[in-house]
């Protein structure tokens, strides 16, 4: 049992749209929203620890994570419903920074729990896993695309883009989640969230369906974007380059920093990733089809 490792590909989600049409008194926000899964985008090493010291060893390459991060939770999370799972080193290969709205960490978690869940069993259901993380829930429940409700915990899968290609473009700047919350609900304050649940559907079921035509749609909505005012020319500029290789949307994911665009197809994608490669604004760009 010991020494052997087990390797696991890890996920991450891009939200196609992302609207917010509620606060809740406990200070969380009910939101409408397109996930779409992005497959093999970190990888994952798990090995049994021959140790007494009772603890595990997780460790991060490319990319740093301070603090405890998802994998940590995800083990306790587990552990708690009394999964027998030894002391464990866990390498994690990053391609997804912090901050990103990508849920690079929470693919992770995902993926520790399909392993745990196939080698101990339970009975673990994806709406639990929102204690863990609130892109969690999704990433392990397996669907390729969901259109996403209430805190995130409350999906339907739709039927995903099929023969599409992602660019995932990370900026220069981080943005933490609750700092974007806290953006947000300063810019809505006086005004009120733009759309309530019911048309928030319709126009993210229309724009589901002009992508599948092949339309160019462009700009696509996020009620984060112009909360994020500090970073508004930075995300206009970087838009602008999007929209001369000829993508046929792209937009601001999650609650940022990363932004993406959609293609026909994979060498589109890989052509316009050359062109965009010298933008100063941009980190690191990725390609997924």
């Amino acid at each position: 049992m010991f020494g052997q490792e087990c390797n696991l590909p890890s996920p991450a989600k891009v939200n196609i749209t992302l609207r917010i049409v509620s606060k809740r008194a406990n200070g969380y926000h009910d939101l409408v929203s397109t996930f779409i899964r992005i497959d093999g985008v970190e990888e994952i090493s798990i090995k049994f620890r021959d140790t007494c010291d009772g603890k595990d060893v997780v460790q991060t390459y490319n990319i740093r994570i301070d603090g405890e991060n998802l994998i940590n939770s995800t083990l306790s999370f587990l552990r708690k419903r009394n999964l027998p799972i030894p002391p464990l080193e866990v390498k994690v290969w990053k391609r997804i920074p912090p901050g990103s709205g990508l849920g690079g960490g929470s693919g992770n978690a995902a993926s520790i729990l399909h392993w745990a869940k196939s080698r101990w069993g339970g009975d673990v259901t994806p709406m639990e896993t929102s204690a863990i993380g609130a892109d969690v829930p999704f990433l392990f429940s397996g669907y390729r695309a969901a259109l996403v409700r209430k805190i995130g915990d409350d999906f339907t899968p739709i039927e995903p883009l099929e023969g599409y290609a992602f660019l995932f473009l990370i900026p220069n700047w981080r943005v933490p989640t609750t700092y974007a919350f806290s953006k947000l609900d300063q810019h809505y304050a006086g005004s009120g969230w733009p759309m309530d649940e019911g048309a928030a559907i319709d126009e993210t079921l229309e724009l589901l369906n002009r992508l599948k035509r092949g339309d160019r749609v462009g700009l696509l909505p996020n009620d984060f974007l112009p909360a994020l005012a500090e970073y508004s020319n930075a995300y206009e500029e970087i838009f602008r380059s999007v929209e001369n290789t000829g993508a046929l949307a792209w937009g601001l994911s999650g609650s940022g920093s990363a932004a993406f665009a959609i293609f026909k197809g994979s060498c589109e994608a890989q052509r316009s990733k050359q062109k965009l490669s010298s933008c100063r604004l941009i980190d690191r760009i990725m390609v997924f089809a």
